[in-house]
């Protein structure tokens, strides 16, 4: 009866966890449609365009409109394939920006159906333009099966760090992963660039 009891009260702390978690991710998709600094910069990098390449402010106009409908949608969990294709808006836009950064994909195409939270590549790739390469680079966005397990890694050449402060969007990303599907995430220094590893439980 005691084991019994020690299971409920469990399965209710992590669904109370996982409801936080929740609503924390759905807060943090609104910091995205309104953050002040990807927003407005990419809104004046537009108005430049406007004047100098017309056509190529028009196109990355409708791939920003994407992108934010595809971060407004309320789904918590989303195929990695389609993770990816918000991954890819963003990129477009910040490269716009900042053309010297380069983003390659090595996705094994057998995980591309494999539910991740929504933006946590999404949110790796930008932590790696934001804190690693700034505005020149490469970046690396690797998906594989390793043994038991799914790995996604997001790896950057920049400076680095010498000692990690984890702020909340990465506590927020690991509780999800936890909760949502039974995942985790790890990250350092190799070879002079900073790796950032999801592993998912592969079933």
């Amino acid at each position: 009866l005691g084991y019994l009891l020690y299971w409920i009260v469990n399965i209710r702390r992590i669904k109370s966890d996982l409801e936080k978690s929740l609503i924390l991710a759905r807060l943090k998709s609104l910091e995205y449609q309104i953050n002040p600094h990807f927003l407005f910069n990419t809104l004046n990098v537009l108005a430049e365009l406007t004047h100098i390449d017309p056509e190529l402010a028009e196109k990355t106009t409708l791939t920003f409109a994407k992108y934010l409908r595809d971060v407004i949608d309320e789904e918590s969990l989303i195929s990695i394939e389609k993770e990816l294709s918000i991954v890819r808006n963003f990129v477009f836009v910040q490269k716009v920006r900042f053309p010297e950064i380069e983003v390659h994909y090595n996705i094994d195409p057998s995980i591309l159906q494999v539910k991740v939270p929504k933006l946590a590549i999404q949110m790796l790739v930008e932590n790696a333009i934001k804190h690693g390469i700034r505005s020149k680079g490469n970046i690396w966005i690797n998906g594989y099966v390793e043994e038991d397990k799914v790995v996604i890694e997001v790896i950057d050449d920049g400076q680095g760090f010498k000692e990690m402060k984890e702020g909340a969007g990465l506590q927020n990303l690991k509780d999800r992963l936890k909760h949502l599907v039974n995942g985790g995430l790890i990250y350092y220094r190799e070879n002079d660039k900073t790796v950032f590893r999801i592993e998912l439980i592969k079933d």
